[in-house]
């Protein structure tokens, strides 16, 4: 094997697969509308691909979420997904906007499957919801969500999946957090998180950054509304106000970490260990937009000859001999050290 440890002994243990990139919505901050819709030939991996890297994946496979392009529920092959997911043992994690759990085949499927599943809800009125949430439908998605919930109830608790809400913060939601909490707890859901709006540059002042004052405001009100029903909620810290020591930062915000330099070895949690395949059955190592490279495609060779093909290698021996792309230098996720004392076995799965 060749210094470096390019080559990995083990199928990945996390895999993330993109079954599509359709999504029924089209919220107003999504990625989404930042990208050429009408430039994708391809849509959907397809059941052959998904079956195909079942085949060579889920025995060996921990943890498998599906698509964070589409809604994953929006493959015109669920059903057949889910129900071969089911039969390899894989329990299913993915973020679904809710609209198809009103469909009893789909929600049957996935108490099958699912392990723990995140659905995107803003707002806690119909106004609200349906202005940000386009195309979507308030009443369907929480009728659909609260039966799946009442349903997956019912199974053994070793069977039954995880389901929480997200919510983006954002001023056009935040005075209904609280009640967002509330109708959240109504319908079933075991927790809760939000996080703030990344912001495109037509959306600036949906930003609360420009509303600090009544962002801390609405997190202590929601903080306080799921303590009194015993949610777990999970919010960023609050804003620090002028009053604050300049440049003080919550603890909760943690310390950066320091940029690493050209010739520090990277420990990267994904490239030995888990891997993206897009819905057009092209593999990237990570989610990081800056990482423009492509393992390969399993449409081509299947996923066993990217995984250990010479994009990953490539990819592998630069982040363990200090020679990294700049995309990995400044990811936030790696796990940086002096090259020496980083152990050659901890580049292996066993």
């Amino acid at each position: 094997m060749a210094a470096g440890r390019p080559l990995c002994k083990g199928m990945p243990i996390h895999l993330t697969i993109g079954n599509t990139h359709r999504c029924n919505f089209d919220c107003f901050m999504c990625f989404r509308r930042h990208i050429d819709l009408k430039a994708i030939t391809q849509w959907d991996l397809g059941i052959k691909t998904f079956r195909q890297i079942a085949m060579e994946c889920f025995p060996y496979t921990l943890r498998v979420e599906l698509s964070v392009s589409g809604e994953p529920l929006a493959s015109p092959t669920i059903i057949e997904e889910l129900n071969l997911s089911a039969e390899y043992g894989i329990r299913l994690n993915m973020t679904t906007n809710g609209s198809y759990l009103i469909r009893d085949q789909i929600r049957q499927a996935l108490l099958n499957t699912a392990g723990d599943i995140s659905v995107s809800f803003d707002g806690a009125t119909k106004d609200t919801f349906e202005r940000i949430r386009r195309r979507g439908n308030f009443n369907a998605v929480v009728n659909g969500v609260r039966t799946f919930n009442e349903e997956r109830k019912k199974l053994p608790a070793s069977n039954r999946p995880n389901v929480g809400a997200t919510t983006v913060l954002m001023h056009s939601t935040i005075n209904e957090l609280p009640s967002w909490v509330s109708l959240m707890h109504k319908i079933g859901m075991d927790s809760l998180e939000g996080s703030h709006i990344l912001v495109p540059a037509d959306r600036d002042q949906e930003s609360l950054v420009h509303y600090k004052i009544l962002y801390n405001k609405m997190r202590e009100e929601s903080l306080a509304e799921a303590r009194a029903r015993s949610i777990p909620l999970i919010l960023p810290p609050p804003f620090p106000l002028e009053d604050q020591t300049p440049g003080e930062k919550s603890t909760e915000e943690g310390t950066p970490a320091p940029l690493p330099s050209k010739d520090s070895s990277i420990l990267c949690p994904y490239v030995w260990h888990r891997s993206w395949i897009q819905y057009d059955g092209s593999v990237s190592p990570c989610c990081n937009p800056n990482f423009r490279s492509s393992m390969g495609n399993v449409n081509e060779n299947g996923f066993k000859a990217v995984w250990n093909g010479p994009a990953y290698q490539k990819l592998r021996r630069s982040l363990r001999s200090g020679t990294a792309d700049p995309a990995c230098r400044t990811c936030h996720l790696v796990l940086r050290q002096d090259r020496e004392a980083v152990p050659d076995d901890l580049f292996i799965i066993n």
